[in-house]
């Protein structure tokens, strides 16, 4: 009975776009049509059938479609790709979709496994489900910029795509999006987009980094999970939301940081995330993590920015990213840099500590053992304890200070650790408006910089880290900031 069923709906599907169908050649490939609307006079290629491996199309090669097939005399416009249209063209190398085309319908191109690259015009603002599900053969994808979501499925299983943009057009990324592109290595979501669904990224497992934009609310079940490759994640404090089992599996995960907006997050979030040293997540949320150092902080007046934890007012440092890398300036709000704060930066090599620093808490800075640089403006050192810094950076950086404050650092315990402990120059600059209205500094003729804290870092903005500098050339003084363009 249930056989004969499908079979009448074959039959009936059959015969109502039969009716509307026509076969236009272009450029060596005879293709069937539908139409859709004969007043318009608009038209869709032919759809295919979902009760087996009968596309609406069996094409090979490489595909140019038209934007105005003709039916005898009657011209048409080709507004969409039918559903199924071109499922298992298994020999399909390429296809030419024209500007005239609106939507891509369900399965268009599912399992055309030759397919190796897509341009999607701007025309195009609806893609629907599996449109190109198992194209293993596919590398690279350009989404047009008027795409608003992009399904369930849409890539699933394409095993070959490299890389995708995602438009700042798309608001929601549906379920199974890009489940199983194991060659996928980076994806920058946009801030336009405010859901993550489930399984969106599941087995990707070449996936080394994500930047999740601040828009988002939700982040679905398992939609990260088994992205082996993933050695970082900042959730944006947008997210509200983070479903079961999102990050579980991502066995290379090695920080993460959960934002005070999140309210509810699921059981096993980063189960077997076995490689975790240190994340964060605010005082009320169960712990979600497996492994590691965890920090928690509390919600009222916290600042999540860049990887970077802050209370209130930047006073205090929670977290900061496991990633960072080169100098640090502390903003000179800073008063108090909290336990594990930095804990295992490794790739940190230079340290400037706020004037108004008065607590660093244990093992701030422990494991940053590249660092070979400490600049702390004031006569007047915060106190601290010995496993502030590992003990191959006591005996190999070296501490600047105030010329007049050094023998008094070489006399405190703790700082009197630090085997090279030197005077710096000041430039006698406390606060700097930037007053480059009323002075002008020639950056073609000798000049001095200085970081906030009125230290000098030297003769020339060349290699300095990105951030807010002090420049001085005689009597005139303006803050910059760097990346800086002055040509």
């Amino acid at each position: 009975m249930k056989k004969l069923l499908l079979l009448l709906l074959a039959i009936l599907y059959a015969i109502q776009t039969f009716a509307g169908n026509f076969t236009y050649e272009y450029k060596g490939q005879t293709i069937t049509y539908t139409v859709i609307d004969p007043n318009a006079k608009t038209c869709k290629t032919a759809d295919g059938n979902q009760y087996g491996d009968v596309p609406g199309n069996r094409v090979s090669g490489d595909l140019v479609l038209p934007s105005n097939p003709q039916d005898g005399d009657v011209e048409y416009t080709l507004t969409e790709i039918g559903g199924y249209a071109f499922q298992l063209c298994r020999e399909m190398t390429s296809i030419v979709i024209p500007n005239s085309v609106t939507t891509i319908r369900h399965d268009a191109f599912a399992g055309c496994s030759s397919l190796t690259a897509v341009e999607i015009p701007n025309s195009v603002t609806l893609i629907e489900n599996s449109v190109f599900a198992g194209c293993s053969g596919l590398t690279t994808v350009e989404i047009s910029n008027c795409v608003t979501s992009i399904g369930s499925s849409v890539f699933n299983n394409c095993s070959s795509l490299t890389a995708i943009a995602i438009p700042n057009s798309v608001t929601s990324i549906g379920p199974y999006a890009f489940l199983g592109c194991s060659s996928l290595t980076s994806v920058e979501i946009p801030n336009s987009v405010q859901a993550i669904g489930m399984w969106a990224f599941y087995s990707c497992s070449s996936l080394t980094s994500v930047s999740i934009g601040n828009s988002v609310q939700s982040i679905g079940r398992c939609a990260f999970s088994w992205c082996t490759a993933l050695t970082s994640v900042v959730i944006p404090n947008s997210v509200t939301y983070i479903d079961p089992s999102a990050f579980e599996y991502c066995s290379s995960l090695t920080w993460a940081v959960i934002p005070n907006s999140v309210t509810y997050i699921g059981w096993d979030v980063f189960y077997k995330c076995d490689s975790l040293i240190r994340s964060a997540c605010p005082y009320g949320v169960t712990n979600p993590f497996s492994s590691g150092i965890i920090i928690s902080y509390p919600r009222e007046g916290a600042i999540a920015e860049d990887g970077f934890i802050y209370g209130p007012d930047k006073s205090f440092i929670y977290f900061a990213p496991l990633d960072l890398e080169g100098d640090f300036i502390t903003p000179e709000s800073v008063e108090t840099i909290g336990s594990y704060a930095f804990y295992d930066c490794s790739a940190l090599t230079s340290l400037t500590l706020s004037k108004k620093l008065n607590k660093i808490g244990t093992q701030a800075f422990y494991g940053c053992d590249m660092i070979k640089t400490i600049i702390y403006p004031t006569q007047k050192p915060c106190e601290l304890d010995t496993d502030i810094f590992s003990a191959k950076v006591f005996r190999s950086a070296t501490l600047y200070v105030p010329d007049e404050a050094v023998n008094t650092f070489k006399s405190l315990p703790v700082w009197c650790l630090f085997r090279h402990i030197k005077g710096i120059e000041s430039s006698g600059i406390e606060d700097v408006l930037n007053n480059s209205d009323s002075c002008e500094i020639d950056y073609s003729t000798p000049y001095e910089v200085y970081n906030l804290n009125g230290v000098k870092v030297g003769n020339s903005t060349d290699g300095l880290a990105p951030g807010l500098y002090i420049v001085r050339q005689g009597r005139a003084v303006e803050k910059i900031a760097l990346p800086f363009s002055y040509f």
